[in-house]
């Protein structure tokens, strides 16, 4: 096999394994609920903005809690933002983000996100 045909072959299944979304967890215009496995926190989040869409996809990142604290007793907030306004959200004191979910309206363009926090 040449060294092209292992590239290439390389690159197919990379493309496979990120799927045909490029590897976000949520599509365009659509509500989304994400969340961590049972014993990990939200550990990175990265947007892409489409000025066209008016609209943003997500990727997700989750991990373990740093040092020995394990994630326990999960709730949802109610609505963090409202429409056509900032999100500002603090976890409370000893809480970690471990899910996000969010309502898409097309007439306002715009999200509202629930937090899932854990306790640590």
């Amino acid at each position: 096999m040449t060294t092209a045909a292992v590239v290439m072959a390389t690159l197919t299944v990379a493309l496979m394994a990120v799927g045909a979304n490029g590897g976000y967890h949520t599509n365009w215009d659509a509500p989304f609920l994400y969340a961590c496995h049972q014993g990990e926190i939200l550990r990175s989040l990265h947007r892409v903005h489409n000025n066209r869409k008016e609209d943003r996809r997500w990727k997700f990142s989750c991990g373990g809690a740093p040092g020995e604290a394990s994630p326990q007793t999960c709730h949802r907030t109610d609505y963090e933002n409202d429409w056509d306004d900032h999100m500002i959200f603090q976890c409370p004191s000893d809480n970690v983000i471990a899910g996000l979910q969010s309502y898409r309206s097309n007439s306002k363009e715009d999200l509202i996100v629930v937090c899932t926090l854990s306790k640590l």
